[in-house]
């Protein structure tokens, strides 16, 4: 190739678009690239020294870096197997998050150079577990090179990974891929002892290969008769895979042939012949002789056995004879109970574990395990959980009360009483202020997050906050939640105000006996310093505030608080106060200057008056108080109280101006706040959750990556206006509909979009459309959800890196341009999660000249460009012609929102239609799965949602795959619990929720 040629090559390399990891970008270098990682993942990758060069069939060598067009290990295994492009580039990127998520958690240090070989050999051992079991089972020799380096070790691996990316269909047969790779492994090592490897064309694996047993696969698929014919005369993907479980697999032709037998059974006798054979061969030899007890048994064997009658039998003889057992003799009982043992165990035996190749000893322990459990199993049930229930419900159903399921929750008396006390423990567990700062960083974002989706209301959400900006040097006390904090000032003034006496231990006992109220109260006190302090301009007003502070102080540490001060005249300075802090919450950005020059006025009348009132009604007979306010009073008119406006623009100084407003002016208690149920249940369900034994919390960086996997076919996926009005047969519209079932939710949501009363809603349809969609079963809910564990784990990596000052100083505050630690954060984030959503027909919408496909497939990729992380993998059909010949051929593809559209990312041709061969929903699985990244697969249905606070603990949930819990081995299989949110819709009104339920 020509040095002109070359350069061009690379440049469009350079502009192809990539997944997550940009390998061949040029310019700056992004932060995932960065990342240690990640580098020394990539270095092992290109390390091709001394690995053989790749020669042409003809002979001639391969141009590029040591004779080869290789950059890395996977190039140069796709060349000399024949793997296609797009396989390589995923099964590349793939294998460098596997490497580099293995080894930084193995790492201590911050910075590193080389891959660890205890890496390469954890992923090595991990991903060939399957095949060694092979290998033992057919006892032959695996194909693993004796003492093999590291360079070795990859090569092995990323044959393993090229094959199952481009195995298609048979990733349903795990045997089968072992026999692809043992073969190829065979290949391999006879190269890297000394033969000297060819290249092949980019489809030399797809057509010889996996191409032949496909067809194989999909010949047997089609003596199914779209699943009417008998499983005698037809193979699936288990029938198929057993043949490689022998050793005869082993002396096949390589590569297998289109002809190959695997001795599938594709002939059988009918059940209705069976039956005719056994009444002829009787001794009678007529069709009366079906009647005779031996015959008729036989008979039965064929359909329902008589094993099974004989297990039903000998289970209706303990129940109906259980309350004679009184009156029975001890060898009644025995032969009873040995007439059930027998009769189960052979049930078992004929259906549980058919066809398994178990020792005699095996099926024993099997059978008897199955039959102790049931027993278990029924006694336990009947015993612990239906009989002492059974005389409560009959009680309970005579008693004649009127209630509906939903009024149950609303009317009980301190709902969240649970959580108030619950929540000192998660903050007062650890005294280092840094975990309590870490803490309120999360729990604000659930707050947030239920405000966004509108379950609580904006002064639900001022009272449910804790602040962002609190380092410990202004505000001395755990900043609580104000919903903790309700009414205990107005409590406190009140107190203050009649209280008899003037000893100061007495009134302050009383207020530190409720530590929410004594928190309250310094709290309040050391803000109101703040905001005036930070409010005030000139230095004479400044001085006069740092006096009163200094008597206030001077007089609680002697003891003459209640001495100096007038306590009855502390409602007339929180009246004056509140007016205060309600004209600094005032907007005034788009008002002219004269507006700004009368509100600059009434702030500062409001701060002289309250100046006075404290120097001339509160503080008693204090001489220096006395003259200095004599001296500033006479100089009030040179604007010694002038004000900082700019503050105003301040949202963390604004935050502090909220919530003591909050603290001073909400006079009931707030148990009942949030209203909403699902809100009650989320906060509650999640602080119980943290008291919950689990795993220890490992730094992002450090935790087990994963993906989540979402199969999407034709269901809804954003709500259009027409289906939002559209009228069922009672007159009823969608919209209508859910604003009836979810009133408080539609308030709060027309309070966030500014919509008041009687307001048309035209400008505001996309919203309205979106809080629709999130109240019903579509792809945008599922996919708002499955992307809250993108934004947990941002935000809890930017708090493993940000140190005290970021989060306690407000680092959730700070000014919109990225740092390094948000970048940083991001790029672990990616790392370590990838969401892929299968839309199989989403080709098939884009080209569609249908208005419901063009919409479906329009609001995909608003979805893509919204989340630009999320991933849509789909089958693409083209019509290619070859030899004037045209036949369809089958993609899987990879895209991403970039610039406005879906871009191409891979393309894999697959050996035909995925979906041809077994069902459609894991089909559509198993095509995009190669697209997925990590150590941990989630399949979520496009029917499932997720919440921010549940996403926060994802890293204590896949901390469970690396401890054992029963015995040495470690959990494959997690199971989560899940929460049925269709439970308040009318079926008529959503017919598509009796599936859910039913199903759950």
């Amino acid at each position: 190739m020509s040095p002109i040629r070359q350069e061009v090559a690379i440049k469009k390399v350079q502009r192809a678009s990539y997944n997550i990891l940009p390998l061949h970008a040029s310019g700056a270098i992004p932060a995932i690239m960065e990342l240690p990682e990640i580098r020394v993942a990539v270095k092992a990758l290109r390390d091709l020294d001394n690995l053989p060069k790749i020669r042409r069939v003809d002979g001639s060598s391969m141009f590029g870096t040591s004779g080869t067009s290789a950059h890395d290990l996977l190039d140069w295994l796709g060349l000399v197997f024949g793997f296609q492009k797009g396989n390589v580039e995923n099964q590349r990127e793939h294998l460098i998050f596997l490497l580099a998520n293995i080894d930084g958690r193995d790492r201590n240090q911050e910075e590193y150079t080389q891959l660890s070989n205890r890496t390469v050999t954890k992923l090595k051992d991990k991903v060939f577990q399957n095949y060694l079991s092979w290998c033992k089972y057919l006892r032959t020799d695996s194909e693993f090179p004796n003492a093999a380096t590291q360079q070795l070790e990859l090569l092995y691996i990323g044959l393993y990974f090229l094959i199952w990316g481009e195995a298609s269909n048979i990733r349903f047969m795990p045997e089968c891929l072992c026999y692809i790779f043992h073969k190829m492994a065979q290949k391999l090592n006879g190269i890297v002892h000394g033969n000297e490897p060819t290249h092949h064309g980019e489809e030399t694996f797809l057509k010889d290969v996996v191409t032949p047993i496909y067809q194989l696969m999909r010949k047997e698929a089609g003596r199914n008769k779209n699943g009417h014919a008998s499983h005698s005369k037809w193979g699936n993907y288990d029938d198929l895979n057993e043949y490689f479980w022998s050793r005869e697999c082993l002396d096949q032709k390589w590569p297998m042939q289109h002809d190959i037998d695997t001795s599938v059974p594709t002939e059988g006798m009918h059940t209705k012949d069976e039956a005719m054979l056994i009444i002829a061969w009787s001794p009678l030899g007529s069709i009366s002789a079906v009647f005779h007890p031996d015959v008729f048994r036989s008979v039965l064997s064929i359909f329902i056995t008589a094993a099974l009658l004989n297990f039903l039998q000998a289970t209706l003889d303990l129940v109906l004879s259980w309350k004679a057992w009184g009156s029975l003799q001890y060898t009644q009982i025995i032969r009873y109970l040995l007439k059930f043992a027998v009769a189960a165990a052979w049930v078992p035996r004929l259906y549980v574990g058919r066809g398994m190749h178990e020792g005699m000893f095996s099926l024993f322990k099997y059978t008897l395990f199955w039959i102790l459990l049931l027993i278990s199993k029924l006694a336990f049930s009947y015993y612990v959980e239906i009989s002492p229930l059974v005389e409560p419900t009959k009680q309970i159903m005579d008693l004649r009360v009127g209630y509906e399921w939903h009024q149950i929750f609303p009317n009980l008396k301190h709902n969240l009483g649970i959580v108030i006390s619950i929540w000192a423990p998660i903050v007062l567990d650890g005294s280092n202020r840094k975990n309590i700062a870490k803490f309120f960083n999360v729990w604000n974002a659930f707050i947030s997050s239920l405000r966004l989706e509108d379950l609580i209301s904006n002064s639900e959400k001022d009272l449910l906050l804790v602040p962002s900006s609190s380092d410990g040097k202004e505000i001395s006390v755990v900043q609580w939640p104000p919903f903790l904090l309700a009414s205990k000032i107005p409590t406190a003034l009140g107190m203050a105000k009649d209280f008899k006496g003037k000893d100061d231990a007495g009134l302050f006992n009383k207020i530190k006996y409720d530590d929410y109220m004594s928190s309250a109260v310094i709290e309040c006190y050391q803000t109101l310093k703040v905001i005036l302090r930070d409010l005030l301009v000139e230095e004479e007003g400044k001085e006069f505030v740092k006096l009163i502070d200094k008597k206030v102080d001077a007089s609680i540490n002697s003891g003459k608080f209640l001495n100096n001060f007038q306590m009855s005249e502390l409602p007339q300075l929180n009246n004056k106060l509140e007016r205060l802090l309600n004209l600094l919450k005032e907007k005034r950005d788009n008002t002219g200057p004269q507006d700004v020059v009368a509100h600059r006025r009434q702030i500062i009348k409001v701060v002289q008056d309250m100046m006075e009132i404290i120097a001339q009604d509160i503080i008693i007979n204090d001489e220096e108080i006395a003259a200095c306010w004599n001296a500033v009073k006479d100089r009030i008119k040179y604007g010694i109280f002038n004000v900082n406006l700019d503050l105003l623009k301040n949202e963390s100084w604004g935050e502090k101006v909220v919530r003591l407003h909050l603290l001073l002016s909400v006079k009931e208690s707030a148990i009942n706040v949030p209203m909403n149920l699902d809100a009650r249940r989320r906060i509650t369900f999640f602080a119980n959750s943290l008291f919950m034994k689990m795993p220890h919390t490992p730094q992002v960086r450090k935790m087990l990556s994963f993906s989540v996997l979402t199969p999407y076919y034709k269901e809804e996926v954003l709500y259009s206006e027409e289906e939002l009005n559209k009228k069922n047969e009672d007159g009823i519209s969608t919209l209508f509909y859910l604003r009836k079932i979810y009133p408080d939710e539609w308030n709060n949501f027309r309070e966030r979009e500014f919509i008041k009363d009687g307001d048309s809603l035209e400008g505001h349809m996309d919203a309205v459309r979106h809080w629709v969609s999130y109240r019903a079963q579509t792809l945008s809910r599922t996919v708002r959800g499955m992307m809250y564990y993108r934004k947990a784990l941002q935000r809890q990596g930017l708090l493993d890196m940000a140190e005290n000052q970021d989060i306690l100083g407000g680092h959730a505050s700070h000014a919109p341009e990225k740092s390094y630690h948000d970048q940083l954060s991001q790029a672990v984030a990616d790392m370590k999660f990838t969401y892929v959503v299968s839309c199989q027909v989403f080709g098939m919408q884009q080209k569609s000249t249908d208005i419901r496909d063009k919409n479906s497939y329009q609001n995909i990729v608003k979805l893509l460009l919204k989340y630009p992380s999320l991933r849509v993998a789909y089958i693409d059909e083209v019509e290619d012609t070859t030899d004037e010949k045209t036949e369809k051929v089958y993609y899987s593809v990879l895209v991403k929102g970039d610039e406005g559209c879906a871009k191409e990312i891979y393309r894999i041709k697959l050996p035909g239609p995925p979906t041809a061969i077994g069902e459609g929903k894991p089909e559509n699985q198993n095509h995009a799965i190669i697209f997925t990244r990590g150590e941990a697969l989630q399949t979520i249905d496009m029917n499932q949602d997720n919440y921010l606070e549940e996403a926060f603990k994802i890293r204590n949930v896949l901390a469970e795959f690396l401890e054992p819990h029963h015995g040495p081995r470690l959990p494959t299989i997690l199971g989560l619990r899940e929460h049925i949110f269709t439970g308040r819709l009318r079926l008529s009104q959503h017919p598509s929720v009796i599936f859910i339920l039913k199903q759950r």
